[in-house]
């Protein structure tokens, strides 16, 4: 059904939804008011009937997050917000609609309009830091993060380094999120402290990123002094901002060669995929970085080998040769991840159609390897693995209902997808409702 005619029935009447050309506004209303009993009888009809396409599906997912957010409370109602931030652009009025009130979802429903430039910057600031007796302190405790999110404009540097040492890691890391976009100089030596020194690993990681957009030669070597008591996703950064134009060639480039040929793990694969990039870097380079993760696809912790994987360019003949060595290994999460992994070759190459029926082998099984590999068929577009997925939909596990309803949703097989949307557990219907808003957008 088209969906403007979903929407003209919806604004007729109630008493026109249980009729043929209206009946997919039953499931809306139902979705919109949380009535889940109601919604599984009215999606099992519109499933029977042939009635329920795309844009069904998408209507449905609408209201029921459109109803959601309209209802929610903390603490559940955090968790929800932060649920639907994949689809956030298909949700845009109820969001605006919760960061305008005051309670502690606004300041998270705010935060997620401004991470996809959803709303005015000056308006959202001017609602953070609105001076009013009827907001409960906490929540005008939460809005500082918003606040400091905002300062991206020319003369809010000073405020904006000023928050990067505040008592709330929350506060501390809107901040540096919102150095990211601003990228000034000014900014880099109070980064470069979070880096070292703030005690949340999500801000030192930010802060770095923020620095590499215009840091040169001395914030180089400062990277290079903090590599040395970092952990592996701090080094990981560090590499990546050492690839980042400015810095690449401010030194960044003998740090990368450095990180390749000296250090352990994955912070050196991170360093080798930078340099293996065609775009920037000269072919002496590239091919020693190739080599380097050629070598790690081959052997290795197996954490770091599937690493390689991920990072190493599908264009070069050596990495096709490696994972089709891989795909026959020993150790079957080795040969599951470089078989997904093949699926990404365009134009697929003469092994394709092995590379198939070994995953779905894999995924006809009840092992942990089974969901990965439905997950890679998928992506894949092969429908064959639909019985499978939809054995998973009326499972008592939740995790299970969940990968097998993005599986479904990623096939766009919207019919069997949509008992997920009634489902019983509330992360279950979020997740799956937001993918569809995702996919059909």
């Amino acid at each position: 059904m088209p969906r403007i005619f979903a929407r003209l029935c919806l604004v007729g009447s109630l008493l026109l939804a249980s009729g043929a050309g209206c009946a997919a506004s039953a499931s809306v209303h139902a979705a919109r008011d949380n009535q889940l009993a109601q919604l599984q009888k009215h999606l099992a009809d519109d499933v029977r009937r042939g009635d329920f396409d795309e844009g069904d599906a998408r209507d449905v997912a609408e209201a029921l997050l459109e109803g959601a957010l309209a209802r929610a409370t903390p603490p559940a109602g955090v968790d929800l917000i932060r649920q639907v931030r994949p689809c956030a652009r298909s949700l845009r009025d109820a969001l605006l609609d919760r960061a305008e009130r005051d309670d502690l979802l606004a300041p998270h429903a705010a935060m997620i309009l401004i991470d996809n430039d959803l709303a005015s910057l000056d308006d959202l600031r001017e609602h953070a830091t609105r001076k009013d007796a009827r907001r409960p302190p906490e929540v005008a405790d939460a809005f500082r993060a918003v606040h400091a999110r905002t300062l991206m404009h020319e003369g809010d540097g000073a405020q904006r380094r000023a928050f990067f040492l505040d008592g709330d890691e929350q506060v501390r890391i809107a901040a540096v999120r919102a150095a990211i976009l601003t990228a000034d100089p000014r900014d880099n030596l109070p980064l470069l402290d979070v880096a070292r020194l703030d005690p949340n690993p999500a801000a030192r990681v930010l802060a770095i990123r923020a620095v590499s957009r215009t840091g040169k030669e001395p914030a180089v070597r400062a990277l290079r002094d903090l590599w040395e008591r970092a952990d592996a996703s701090t080094r990981e950064a560090i590499a990546s901002a050492w690839a980042s134009p400015v810095m690449f060639r401010a030194g960044g480039r003998d740090r990368l060669l450095w990180a390749m040929s000296t250090q352990p793990g994955t912070p050196a694969l991170e360093a080798a995929a930078a340099l293996a990039d065609p775009t920037a870097r000269n072919d002496k380079d590239a091919a020693a970085a190739l080599a380097h993760l050629v070598r790690a696809i081959g052997a290795g912790l197996p954490s770091e080998r599937i690493h390689a994987m991920r990072l190493a360019p599908l264009a070069s003949s050596d990495v096709r040769a490696a994972l089709a060595r891989a795909r026959t290994d020993k150790d079957e999460v080795i040969a599951v991840a470089a078989q997904i992994r093949s699926l990404d070759l365009q134009p697929p190459d003469a092994s394709r159609a092995q590379v198939l029926a070994q995953l779905t082998k894999v995924a006809a099984t009840s092992t942990p390897l089974a969901t990965q590999a439905r997950a890679g068929l998928a992506r894949a577009k092969v429908r064959a693995i639909t019985p499978l997925l939809t054995r998973d939909v009326p499972s008592r596990d939740a995790l299970l209902r969940e990968r097998a309803g993005l599986a479904l949703v990623t096939l766009g097989d919207w019919p069997h997808a949509a008992p997920l949307l009634a489902d019983p557990d509330p992360r279950v219907r979020t997740v799956i409702a937001c993918a569809v808003l995702s996919a059909t957008q």
